[in-house]
């Protein structure tokens, strides 16, 4: 289930929170603890943390022997039967409250977590019903609704498509339509597709056409397999060793030493030419088989003149991109050029899109791309810093007390995407602090660790890096989950990984804070935001 908590509930920033390094740590509770039947507020040295609802769950606070605020999720319909057998339980203004009216009554038209039927779970309480769908999360998974074990609630369920058709059939993959998995009989054999081609460098001799190989055994024989423009340049691949079920095959222009050994899940090939193969106003790209059959055809900027191929629309002109960036194959329909995309060249890799938005080097933020708000009038700098080329958010005066800036990506981050950037510590003294919160939680406070990705020093509290220089994040974001690793200053690595939370699920939101305490000064620089599909 998902607990969806405003960020002002969980950590709030004001004179009267914020003490000074000399004083010792503090926690009181108004309700004396885990009362469930109360509402209270956990004061400590730097959280205030009031009881609050979130559907029938009751987010308790409580002070810990470490003298922090810590909080408990508790289910107000299982607190209630236990205490009172039969009466059912909802939480109401910040604490649980027991009725004698019937439990809950649930139904489900699919009878259960059924993965391959579309249902609707209904409850029904107090004479009034709430219906529950199942739906599509993404291409692969399925939000399957069914009623908890006591039918008193319609519980959810992420299924992976893919894994319940292996479940029921091993030669079968798995998709969500029609808001239920569906199976279809799995590719045999392997499929080698165009993937990639950068075609217009700085230097024409860093050209390059990536293959992209899927299903493959180790046994699979590329040697005499071609790769033309159709205008007397053709490429002949040698035998590659260790292709498997998706690896990249790179043909470079330029110079190199060639790699045949695709076993880390990549090889290289060099042209060793001094200037360009492929027209950056356009051209087309042909890969062949040994026996002469076209296996794959696309073209860029309208091609080069020669014939469309393969199933490749004759109206279709095909992808385009700038200088510097090249075209990627991003879908899953090979023959259009809907389904190509500029981004970073990734030569061997997945897709890297391009930077975030911009590389904050303008003169002001682009607020179609960012939201930029604080809690507290900011007297000092924040915005660009176009000497720099980052934002930049730092209080120089103590005139602003518990100061808070917020940064907000005006984008959703999906599931398979990898969020990077570079946090740059310039100077802090005092209480100060960077962290972030992913769906409006911070990992900090929502999994009760001190350590989780914040810079910059908070009171007595440690973080996970006080030393000023460049913190480079890079978060990985699954469909219930984040994984996330931190490069310091000094290149050690920060890891933590937190899976199946029922608060993290995708797509996810992010907001980057910079707070300050009532003698903290601060200044960080946000740079290099890139995102990359896994």
């Amino acid at each position: 289930m998902k607990l969806s908590l405003p960020i002002a509930a969980l950590i709030v920033f004001s004179a009267a929170s914020t003490v000074g390094l000399g004083e010792l740590p503090f926690c009181s509770d108004t309700d004396s603890g885990i009362a469930e039947t109360s509402r209270g507020v956990c004061s400590s040295t730097s959280l205030n943390f009031s009881d609050r609802c979130s559907g029938h769950f009751l987010l308790e606070g409580y002070c810990k022997k470490d003298s922090s605020c810590g909080f408990k999720a508790i289910d107000c319909n299982r607190f209630c039967k236990g205490q009172n057998s039969g009466q059912a339980g909802i939480c109401d203004n910040g604490a649980c409250a027991c009725s004698a009216s019937p439990l809950p009554a649930c139904s489900d038209s699919d009878n259960g977590m059924e993965p391959f039927s579309s249902g609707i779970c209904s409850v029904t309480r107090n004479g009034k019903t709430e219906n529950f769908g199942d739906r599509c999360i993404s291409q692969n998974f399925l939000l399957e609704r069914g009623c908890s074990r006591g039918s008193d609630f319609c519980q959810a369920r992420f299924l992976n498509c893919d894994s319940e058709c292996k479940k029921a059939d091993r030669n079968s993959l798995g998709l969500c339509t029609s808001n239920a998995c569906s199976c279809a009989p799995s590719q045999k054999g392997p499929k080698i597709v165009i993937s990639e081609v950068y075609y217009d460098p700085p230097d024409e001799t860093d050209e390059f056409v990536e293959l992209f190989v899927e299903n493959a055994s180790m046994l699979l024989n590329v040697s005499g397999w071609k790769i033309t423009d159709f205008d007397n340049n053709n490429i002949t691949l040698p035998f590659i060793s260790g292709l498997g079920k998706s690896d990249y095959i790179v043909i470079y222009t330029g110079n190199g030493t060639n790699d045949t050994d695709a076993s880390d899940g990549k090889a290289a090939i060099y042209r060793r030419r001094g200037s360009g193969i492929w027209t950056n106003t356009g051209d087309e790209v042909g890969l062949y088989d040994r026996e002469g059959k076209i296996h794959d055809f696309m073209r860029y900027e309208e091609g080069n003149g020669d014939p469309v191929l393969a199933n490749w629309p004759s109206s279709d002109n095909g992808p385009a991109a700038p200088e510097g960036e090249s075209v990627q194959l991003n879908g899953t329909d090979m023959d259009s050029g809907v389904n190509w995309i500029s981004a970073l060249p990734s030569p061997g890799g997945p897709i890297i899109f391009k930077t975030l938005y911009d590389d904050f080097s303008g003169n002001s933020l682009n607020l179609t791309k960012w939201n930029e708000s604080t809690d507290f009038a900011f007297t000092d700098m924040h915005g660009i810093n176009t000497t720099e080329g980052a934002y930049h958010n730092s209080q120089i005066e103590t005139v602003s007390p518990g100061t808070t800036t917020f940064l907000t990506m005006n984008r959703l981050i999906q599931a398979t995407e990898r969020l990077e950037f570079d946090i740059k510590y310039v100077s802090g003294e005092g209480n100060n602090i960077f962290y972030y919160y992913f769906n409006g939680i911070a990992p900090q406070h929502l999994f009760n660790c001190s350590n989780c990705g914040t810079i910059g020093f908070w009171n007595t509290n440690g973080s996970i890096g006080t030393d000023f220089g460049i913190y480079h994040f890079k978060i990985e974001f699954y469909q219930t989950g984040v994984y996330w690793q931190i490069r310091k200053p000094d290149s050690t690595l920060f890891i933590a990984n937190f899976t199946n939370s029922p608060i993290l699920i995708a797509p996810y939101s992010v907001k980057f804070i910079t707070a300050t305490g009532h003698n903290g000064l601060v200044h960080f620089d946000y740079d290099n935001f890139t995102i990359v599909r896994l």
